[in-house]
C-alpha cells in the first residue's frame, strides 16, 4: 500500500469555521495525504490535534524542500505574494484545497464510500453527472453575474481547482449581526412586503435573523427558526430568546420533517411555529434537501425570497429543473464545493435592479 503524500499547512487558521471540512478529511484514515505540519510565523502551541506547528525560518531551512506539497491559507494579500515568492525560489509544489478534496471524493468514490465533512458531504460534491446535466444552463441565467459565476462554478467541478472560483466570489466583509451585503433583491422584497414571516431554516443558525432585524424591521414581521433537528431548534430557540427578547420579539421555531411528496413542521415546545401561510416570506434555507423545503415555501406563499445554499451540484440542478431560471440567480460567496448561493424570487410587481 501506497503511503499517503506528505501535506505542509502553510498560514492555516485551524480554528475558523471555514476550516471545518479540511479539519473533518484530515480525521479520515481514508484522506489521500498526510498532514505534516502547519506552518507560521509565530508559534503559540506546539500541536492542534495531533498536528505538529513549525515556524517559517524552521520550514525553509529544511533539507530537500524541492516539491515539497505546501497548501497556501494565507489570506493577508501581501503576505500571500510573499509566500509565493518563496514557493518558486524554493521549488515547493503549491496544492490547491480544491484538489485536495476533488481527489479525496475520486479516492471515496472509487471504494464507494461516502464522507459527511459538515457542510459538505463527498463524493457527492463533485457530482460528474450533475455537472454534465448542468452545461446545458451555460448562458442561460437572467443577469451577467450568475452567468459569471455558474461558468466559474462548472469550471472548478471540472478540474477540482478552487482557483477557478476567485475571481467570482464576493465575500461578504464578516458575519456580523450590523452588516448585511446590499442586496437588491432584498430591496425589492422590503418594498412590497410591509407583513410577513422572517425565517432561517438551517442545520445550524447563521447571523440571517440578527441580519435581518437590523435592516429589514419595518413592523409587521415575525421572526422565525426552524430545523430537521428538534435538538437544534431547542438550543437555538433560546439564544434567540434572549437575544431578541429585550426588543419585544417571541421567535416562532419548529421542527421539520421531509418525506417523499411534502415538508411537515411541528411545535417546539410553548413557542409558536413560523406561519407556513404567510403571504410574505424572506428565508434562508440551508439544509441537505434545500429544494425539497423550497418547493414547499412555494406552494404557499405570494412573495417569496429564498436564500439557499447549495451543497452539491444536484441541487442546483433540482433547482434549475423545479423552477423558472428568470426567478434564479446565482453568487459564490467562499471559496470550494459550499460557496454557491442561489436567491429564489418570486417578487409580484417588484422590479429588481440587477446590475
Amino acid at each position: 500500500m501506497l503511503k499517503p503524500p506528505p501535506l505542509f499547512f502553510i498560514g492555516w487558521d485551524y480554528t475558523a469555521p471555514a476550516s471545518v471540512v479540511l479539519k473533518q478529511a484530515l480525521m479520515d484514515p481514508e484522506f489521500p495525504w498526510k498532514a505534516m505540519a502547519i506552518v507560521h510565523d509565530v508559534l503559540l502551541t506546539e500541536n492542534v490535534d495531533t498536528i505538529p506547528l513549525m515556524q517559517t525560518d524552521e520550514f525553509l531551512a529544511r533539507e530537500n524542500s524541492s516539491n515539497t506539497n505546501v497548501l497556501l491559507l494565507v489570506k493577508d494579500g501581501v503576505q500571500r505574494a510573499i509566500w509565493m515568492r518563496r514557493i518558486r525560489e524554493h521549488g515547493l509544489r503549491l496544492v490547491d484545497q480544491g484538489e485536495l478534496l476533488r481527489g479525496y471524493a475520486e479516492h471515496l468514490a472509487r471504494r464507494k464510500m461516502t464522507r459527511s465533512l459538515g457542510v459538505i458531504t463527498l463524493p457527492q460534491a463533485f457530482d460528474d453527472t450533475a455537472q454534465r446535466d448542468l452545461q446545458s444552463f451555460t448562458g442561460r441565467w437572467p443577469d451577467p453575474l450568475s452567468n459569471h459565476t455558474f461558468g466559474a462554478y462548472l469550471s472548478f467541478l471540472q478540474s477540482g481547482l478552487i482557483a477557478a472560483l476567485s475571481a467570482v466570489v464576493t465575500a461578504d466583509a464578516l458575519e456580523h449581526p450590523f452588516f448585511m451585503r446590499k442586496d437588491p433583491y432584498a430591496e425589492a422584497f422590503k418594498a412590497i412586503a410591509r407583513n410577513g414571516v422572517i425565517w432561517e431554516i438551517a442545520d445550524t443558525r447563521s447571523a440571517f435573523i440578527e441580519q435581518a432585524v437590523v435592516h429589514h424591521n419595518i413592523g409587521g414581521f415575525t421572526y422565525g427558526f426552524s430545523s430537521f433537528s428538534a435538538g437544534s431548534v431547542q438550543a437555538e430557540g433560546t439564544r434567540l430568546a434572549f437575544l431578541l427578547g429585550g426588543l419585544g420579539i417571541k421567535p416562532a421555531l419548529s421542527s421539520l420533517h421531509a418525506s417523499d411528496t411534502t415538508v411537515r413542521q411541528d411545535h417546539v415546545g410553548a413557542a409558536a411555529a413560523p406561519d407556513i401561510n404567510a403571504d410574505n416570506k424572506f428565508v434562508r434555507i440551508d439544509v441537505e434537501e434545500p429544494v425539497a423545503v423550497l418547493k414547499w415555501l412555494d406552494h404557499c406563499t405570494e412573495n417569496l425570497l429564498a436564500k439557499v445554499r447549495l451543497r452539491r451540484p444536484s441541487d442546483l440542478l433540482q433547482c434549475l429543473g423545479a423552477f423558472p431560471i428568470e426567478q434564479l440567480s446565482l453568487r459564490c460567496d467562499r471559496p470550494g464545493p459550499a460557496g454557491l448561493e442561489l436567491t429564489f424570487a418570486k417578487l409580484q410587481s417588484a422590479v429588481v435592479d440587477v446590475a
